[in-house]
């Protein structure tokens, strides 16, 4: 996914910015769909409902400082730097996210 938005960023033609945008919202949805599959298979149903609140709202704060940071990005360093940055951010966070889950 940090992949497609760096293309994202950088790509000159319009056709190709739509499906590489395309190609990361079926990959948002279905690392959406693993995740809440794995919930389900690791905890009761007792705690399901409790982890989905705690969830949507780590996803909604998460989302409001991202598009605080975005929006300063945008400002003073320009959108495509910013997107460029920021799916380098993104493939770094997935690297430790799985180097992290070696570990467990």
């Amino acid at each position: 996914m940090a992949f497609s938005i760096i293309l994202f960023s950088i790509s000159n033609s319009f056709i190709l910015a739509i499906l590489i945008l395309t190609i990361i919202a079926i990959l948002l949805t279905g690392t959406d769909v693993i995740e809440d599959s794995a919930l389900h298979q690791e905890f009761s149903s007792t705690i399901r409902a409790s982890l989905g609140s705690l969830n949507s709202i780590k996803t909604t704060i998460a989302s409001s400082i991202a598009i605080f940071l975005a929006g300063i990005g945008i400002n003073f360093i320009g959108l495509e730097n910013t997107m460029i940055i920021s799916g380098m951010l993104a493939f770094l966070t997935a690297i430790i996210y799985l180097f992290k889950m070696q570990n467990t």
